[in-house]
């Protein structure tokens, strides 16, 4: 038994040395950690430093951007503003061009207006003389109309006087030594 506690105490010295061991090799590792960590830190304070430098040169550069963004934004005002004023000119002239062009079309209305008028007077004249004409026309044709119904009622009469004449005749007997009778026989 003595033997087992012997083994056991040489297991235990072992295992208290390589307990040491460990420890050391934990402490060397923590410290190695340790100064990793404090590298880590120290590398991310210079890349927080890079990255805070990194962000005052982005902000510069953002800041140049945004006067250049702003100086631009003002040449486009300015230059919109100047077309803007050319337009506002344009449109004036425009306006005064077409101005000018309704009164010109107003003149020429009225000239057309005063042609249609002289034309209508004319017309209207014209129209008068056709309807003068027209009544004489129609004056002529009633008394062309009146003469021929006279020259037709005396041919109707002269024919009604004749018709009268031919039957009376038929329906006479004429005598037999009558010369102006065809029918007779000798």
């Amino acid at each position: 038994m003595e033997r087992y506690f012997v083994a056991n105490t040489i297991d235990n010295d072992t295992d208290a040395k390589n307990a040491e061991g460990l420890l050391f090799v934990n402490t060397i590792e923590n410290e190695t950690n340790a100064k990793t960590v404090e590298v880590l830190l120290f590398v991310n304070t210079t890349d927080n430093e890079a990255n805070a430098k990194n962000a005052e040169v982005v902000r510069f550069v953002n800041t140049i951007d945004n006067e250049a963004s702003a100086k631009n934004a003002e040449v486009v005002r300015f230059v919109n503003t100047i077309e803007y004023d050319t337009d506002a000119k344009n449109a004036e002239v425009v306006r005064f061009v077409n101005t000018i062009d309704d009164e010109a079309n107003a003149k020429n209305a009225e000239v057309v207006r005063f042609v249609n008028t002289i034309e209508y007077e004319a017309s209207a004249k014209n129209a008068e003389v056709v309807g003068f004409v027209n009544t004489i026309d129609n004056e002529a044709s009633a008394k062309n109309a009146e003469v021929v119904r006279f020259v037709n009622t005396i041919e109707y009469e002269a024919n009604a006087k004749n018709a009268l004449v031919r039957v009376f005749m038929e329906t006479q007997e004429l005598p037999a030594n009558d010369a102006n009778n065809p029918n007779l026989t000798r």
